[in-house]
C-alpha cells in the first residue's frame, strides 16, 4: 500500500526531526528546529507550543491526522524509521497502545494477517522476523525471550488499562516465573520499580526501553496513563491522535483539504433538519435508495461496489434495553424495509459481530445504534446519520459523526453525492445540534468549514421537510442565535400528506415552534405513544410517503435533479431529491474553496499552523501584475504519440534524471570508519533532561549486547550488517534491489578483516559513510542526464510558477521600499545591501526576497532556491542568488550552471546572476557586487 502524499509529508516531518534529534542531542532545540525550518515560531505567544519534556529525557512527539487519515499506517511506516535514526545496539521492542478491547482486538487481527497492508510493510522492514505479542502471551512467555527479541520485531499489543487498571496491572507486576530466566539474563535492572518483582513483566518491558506508540493518546494524559508510560521506560513515545491535547508535541499537522484531496473522507458533512421523526424517516430512506442508485451506475461503469449504509441514532432515555430496539427495527421492518437489511449495534446487541459489511452479499443497509458506537467499528460504506429523537429531546449526535467520514476505497466517485456525507436530523433547538456535529467534526480532526447546511427556500405546497434557515455556503462560521423563532427556522413549517394527485398539501401550519395536535393524516409529531422518543414515528405514514416517491419517479430516467424538475406543471413530491441537488452544489462551493492553486506553497499548510504564522499579503500596487505572472520552470517532454496528440509536460524532479542510473560498474568507497563504539562516546551529560537518554549506554544495553550480538556467530553478524547497509541504500528509491544487493556484495568483499569487524560493529556509520558516496554517484550522473536532455529538447521551460497571495516568514522586515509583498523575509548583512540598493534604482519596479523551500524553486538536478526575483520597469524578471566570497565550492558552480541554463531556456526576459560580494570566478553568470550593479541597472 502506497502513501499519500500527505501521509509522505508526515513521515519527511518524522525523518527531519530524528535527524535534528541526533544532530542535537537536544529535545528542545530538534523539536524547535523543526518548526522554524518551516517558518513556524515556536513560543508561548500564539506560536507552536513549547516542547513538553513529559518523561525527561525521552522524545514523545505526535502526529495529528484526523480521522479517516491512516493514522495506524503512519504509526506502522514511522517503526522502521525511528530504529534506523536510534543506536544500532537498541532491542527492536514496541509497545502498541490502544485505547480499548475492541480496538485491540482490530488492531491485533491486522497485525497478525499476512495478507493485510499493516503486516505486509512490517514484514518488508524487518525481513519478515516480526513477533506479533499479546499481553497474555507476555505472561506466558510465549515466544518472548532474549534470543526472541534479539531476532525480531517483537511488538506487544496492548490496551491502556491491561497496565493502569488496578486489577489488570496487578498481573503484569507479579512475579512471574515465565519470565525468571529473562530477567536473569538481563541482569539487574537500572531503574527498579518499586511495586513490581524483578521477575515482572512491567521490569522486563521496563529493562527493554521499548519504542511506544500510542494510539488515540489524547485518552492517555491521566496521572496514572503517565505512570504507566514512565514504567515502559521508553526509548522514544511517538503519539497517533486526531485531537492532541496542549502536552502533546506535534511535530506533523494534517488537516481535512489534504485528506480530502487524497480522497480520504467524504466531505463537506451536509446537514438538513426537518420537522419529525416521520419525515426523517421518509428522507434517510429516499436518500439511501437514491445514493444506491447512484453507486449501481457508477460499478456498471466500471467503478468499485458500494452499498450505502444508513446510521439510525436512537437515545434512549435509560440504560440501553435489547427489547427497546428491538422495537424500532420491527417498526423499521413494518416501514417496508426487510429485515435482513437491518442490524443493532449497541453495548447489549451486537449483530454486526463476524459481518463484513463491504462484502457484496452482506444485504446490512441500515443499523440501529446509540449515541456512541463501539469503538473499533468501522465502515466506509456509512454515508448517511440520521437522528430519531424526538423533536424536544437535545440531539447528541458528537461521538457519531466520525463514522460516516470514510471515502470507500479512498478515490473520488464520478456521482459527486457519493463524495459526501448526509446528517439528517429533527431538532427544535437546531443551534444546539449544529454545536455536536461541529464538535464531532473537531473530535475526528474536522472543522467548522467542512460542514454544511441545506439552505432555506421558498416553501411551497409541493414540497415538504423543513430546511434549516441557515447558509454555510461560506463554510468559515457557523452563527446563529438560540430562538428557534428567528433567523434559525421560518416560523412556518408546512406539514402534509400526498394528495390522490401524487403532489402534497399542507396539512397544517405550526406557529412559532408549537404544534398544535388536531388529529390528521399528516407528518406531524405525534404525542409519544412508546416509552421512547426515538419510536416516535408511524410506520404506515412512512411506508405509504416512499411508496408515493416511488411511485413519482417511474417511467422517468436521468438524475434525481432531472426527475423532480421534469414536470414543473404539477407540485413536485421530492423526497430527497432537492436535498441531493443542494448537496451537490455545496460540494462544488466546498472543492473551489479548499482547493488552491498546484504551486501556492502555503496550499497544504494546515490552517492550525497557518494560524501560528504572520502572513504577509501583496502590496496593492503591485500585486495586479505579479498574480498573473508565471515564472517558468523546468519540464519533462512526453513522448509524442502522433500529430493529432499534443505533447504533455510534467514538472521536471531531480529523480525523474535517474531512471537509468545502475551502480553497475560504479566505484564504491575505500576508507571507511574505523573508531570503535565505546561506552565514553556515547554517554552524554543529561543533567537537565534535555538529552535523549536512549543515546546513553545503560548497564542494560552492555548486558543486552553481550547476551546477543556477541555470541552470534560472524557470518550472522556480517549477514545482519549486510541488511542493514542494503536497507539505507534501498530508501534512496533510486536504485533496484538487486542493483543495492550486487553493490553491497561488492564493498564487502573488498573489505579486509578488520573492517569487517568494524562494520559489525558499527553498521549505522558504515551505511552513513556509503549513502553520502552513493548520494554523490547520483547528483554526478543526475548533472550529466539534466544537461544532455537540454540540449536534445527532452527538458524544457514551461511557464509554472505562480506568486503566493500571501507569504509567511519566520523572521520579517518591512523597512524597506519597492517590496512585493508588505513585508518581506528578514536578510543578512550582505542580502540588506543587495536589497537597498535594488530599492534605490530607478529601473527596479519591484523586488521579493525568496523564501528557502517554500518559494520560487529552479529545478534541475539540485534543487535551487535564489535569494531574490526582480521586476524591472522595462518587463524583465531577474533571478538573484548572494554568496558570500567564503562560498565557492561546488555546490556553488552547480548553481551558477543550473541558474544560466534555466536563464537561457526561459526565454530573453529572464535573467539569472550569482552575486559575490568582491570575488571574481570568471564564470558565466556570475560577478562581483559592483559589476552586477552596472549591468542591473541598465536591464
Amino acid at each position: 500500500m502506497e502513501l499519500k502524499d500527505y501521509q509522505k509529508t508526515v513521515m519527511q516531518h518524522l525523518r527531519r526531526y530524528l535527524e535534528l534529534l541526533y544532530q542535537t542531542k537536544n529535545l528542545d532545540k530538534a523539536y524547535q528546529l523543526l518548526w522554524t525550518e518551516q517558518n513556524v515560531p515556536v513560543n508561548s505567544m500564539g506560536g507552536m507550543k513549547l516542547y513538553q519534556n513529559i518523561i525527561p529525557g525521552v522524545p514523545d512527539v505526535c502526529f495529528k491526522v484526523p480521522t479517516g487519515g491512516g493514522k495506524t499506517y503512519l504509526g506502522v511506516n514511522a517503526i522502521r524509521e525511528i530504529f534506523d535514526h536510534l543506536p544500532e545496539y537498541k532491542a527492536k521492542v514496541v509497545v502498541w497502545l490502544v485505547p480499548s478491547d475492541a480496538i485491540l482486538t482490530q488492531t491485533l487481527a491486522a497485525f497478525r494477517n499476512p495478507e493485510h497492508p499493516y503486516r505486509q510493510k512490517l514484514n518488508a522492514d524487518f525481513g519478515s522476523r516480526v513477533n506479533v505479542l499479546t499481553k497474555e502471551e507476555l505472561l506466558s512467555g510465549q515466544n518472548f525471550s532474549v534470543s526472541s527479541v534479539a531476532e525480531n520485531l517483537t511488538l506487544m499489543v496492548l490496551s491502556y488499562d491491561s497496565f493502569r487498571g488496578k486489577k489488570e496491572a496487578l498481573k503484569a507486576r507479579r512475579e512471574n516465573s515465565n519470565l525468571a530466566q529473562m530477567a536473569q539474563q538481563l541482569g539487574k535492572p537500572d531503574v527498579e520499580l518499586a511495586d513490581a518483582d524483578e521477575t515482572a513483566l512491567i521490569q522486563i518491558i521496563n529493562q527493554l526501553s521499548p519504542l511506544v506508540i500510542v494510539d488515540e493518546s489524547h485518552h492517555a494524559r491521566s496521572k496514572l496513563s503517565k505512570k504507566m508510560l514512565t514504567d515502559f521506560n521508553p526509548c522514544f513515545v511517538l503519539d497517533l491522535t486526531a485531537t492532541p491535547t496542549d502536552e502533546s508535541n506535534l511535530i506533523s499537522v494534517t488537516d481535512a483539504i489534504q485528506l480530502k484531496r487524497e480522497h480520504m473522507v467524504k466531505l463537506p458533512v451536509f446537514v438538513y433538519n426537518q420537522t419529525s421523526q416521520n419525515e426523517v424517516m421518509v428522507n434517510a430512506i429516499d436518500l439511501r435508495n437514491r445514493l444506491e442508485k447512484s453507486a449501481e451506475e457508477e460499478r456498471k461503469a466500471g467503478g468499485n461496489y458500494i452499498r450505502p449504509i444508513v446510521l439510525f441514532q436512537a437515545q434512549p432515555k435509560v440504560k440501553e434495553s435489547s427489547v427497546t430496539f428491538a422495537k424500532l427495527k420491527d417498526q423499521l421492518v413494518e416501514a417496508g424495509i426487510p429485515e435482513e437489511q437491518i442490524a443493532i449495534k449497541t453495548a447489549e446487541t451486537d449483530e454486526l459481530k463476524g459481518v463484513n459489511l463491504q462484502d457484496r452479499t452482506c444485504p446490512i443497509r441500515y443499523i440501529i445504534t446509540v449515541n456512541a458506537l463501539k469503538e473499533g467499528w468501522d465502515c466506509p460504506f456509512a454515508y448517511v446519520l440520521a437522528s430519531l429523537a424526538n423533536r424536544s429531546s437535545k440531539v447528541e449526535v458528537e461521538q457519531i459523526v466520525g463514522r460516516i467520514l470514510r471515502q470507500p476505497y479512498a478515490h473520488d466517485h464520478s456521482h459527486r453525492e457519493l463524495n459526501m456525507s448526509y446528517v439528517l436530523t429533527s431538532s427544535a433547538d437546531f443551534k444546539s445540534t449544529l454545536d455536536g456535529i461541529v464538535k464531532g467534526l473537531n473530535d475526528a480532526g474536522f472543522s467548522a468549514r467542512d460542514c454544511r447546511v441545506a439552505t432555506e427556500e421558498e416553501p411551497a405546497a409541493a414540497s415538504y421537510g423543513q430546511q434549516a434557515g441557515l447558509d454555510l455556503s461560506g463554510g468559515e462560521h457557523i452563527d446563529s442565535g438560540n430562538d428557534t423563532t428567528g433567523s434559525m427556522f421560518e416560523q412556518h413549517e408546512y406539514i402534509g400528506i400526498g394528495d390522490e394527485a401524487g403532489g402534497w398539501n399542507p396539512g397544517m401550519v405550526r406557529e412559532s415552534g408549537i404544534l398544535d395536535t388536531t388529529s390528521y393524516n399528516g407528518f406531524a409529531s405525534q404525542t409519544p405513544t412508546s416509552a421512547e422518543d426515538f419510536l416516535n414515528f408511524d410506520p404506515q405514514t412512512v411506508s405509504d410517503a416512499l411508496s408515493k416517491i416511488e411511485k413519482s419517479s417511474e417511467g422517468k430516467s436521468g438524475t434525481p435533479k432531472e426527475t423532480a424538475e421534469a414536470d414543473v406543471s404539477k407540485p413536485k413530491l421530492t423526497g430527497a431529491a432537492d436535498l441531493l441537488q443542494q448537496a451537490r452544489q455545496q460540494q462544488e462551493q466546498y472543492d473551489s474553496q479548499t482547493q488552491g492553486t498546484e504551486t501556492d506553497a502555503y496550499k497544504d499548510v494546515p490552517d492550525e499552523v497557518k494560524e501560528k504564522m504572520t502572513m504577509f499579503p501583496m502590496s496593492r500596487e503591485f500585486a495586479a501584475e505579479a498574480q498573473q505572472m508565471k515564472l517558468p520552470c523546468f519540464h519533462l517532454k512526453g513522448m509524442e504519440l502522433s500529430l493529432f496528440m499534443p505533447v504533455t509536460t510534467t514538472l521536471l524532479n531531480p529523480g525523474d534524471l535517474a531512471e537509468n542510473f545502475t551502480l553497475k560498474g560504479k566505484p564504491y568507497p575505500t576508507e571507511f570508519p574505523s573508531a570503535e563504539m565505546t561506552a565514553a562516546k556515547i554517554d552524554i551529560d543529561s543533567n537537565k533532561g534535555t538529552v535523549p537518554k536512549v543515546y546513553t549506554l545503560t548497564q542494560t544495553d552492555r548486558r543486552y549486547m553481550e547476551e546477543t550480538f556477541a555470541k552470534l556467530p560472524d557470518e550472522q553478524k556480517l549477514e545482519s550488517s549486510r541488511r542493514a547497509l542494503e536497507y539505507a541504500l534501498n530508501k534512496l528509491n533510486t536504485i533496484t534491489g538487486s542493483d543495492v544487493h550486487m553493490y553491497v556484495s561488492s564493498i564487502i568483499n573488498s573489505m579486509d578483516d578488520e573492517t569487517k569487524r568494524n562494520l559489525q560493529e558499527h553498521p549505522a556509520l558504515f551505511a552513513e559513510r556509503i549513502t553520502a558516496y552513493v548520494e554523490e554517484l547520483i547528483r554526478q550522473s543526475n548533472r550529466e542526464q539534466f544537461f544532455n536532455w537540454i540540449e536534445t529538447g527532452r527538458i524544457v521551460a514551461v511557464p509554472y510558477y505562480t506568486f503566493p497571495p500571501k507569504i509567511g516568514p519566520l523572521n520579517s522586515t518591512s523597512i524597506l521600499g519597492k517590496t512585493l509583498y508588505e513585508a518581506e523575509e528578514e536578510v543578512n548583512s550582505f542580502e540588506y545591501d543587495m536589497a537597498l540598493k535594488l530599492t534605490g534604482m530607478d529601473n527596479v519596479k519591484w523586488w521579493h526576497r525568496n523564501i528557502s523551500k517554500v518559494g520560487f524553486c529552479i529545478n534541475g538536478f539540485v534543487k535551487h532556491y535564489p535569494d531574490f526575483i526582480v521586476r524591472t520597469k522595462s518587463g524583465k524578471t531577474v533571478i538573484i542568488e548572494t554568496k558570500g566570497d567564503h562560498l565557492e565550492n561546488q555546490e556553488t558552480k552547480d548553481k551558477i550552471a543550473l541558474g544560466r541554463a534555466w536563464e537561457k531556456a526561459a526565454g530573453p526576459e529572464y535573467k539569472y546572476y550569482m552575486v559575490f560580494q568582491s570575488k571574481d570566478l570568471h564564470l558565466d553568470g556570475a560577478y562581483p557586487m559592483d559589476r552586477f550593479l552596472g549591468i542591473m541597472s541598465k536591464l
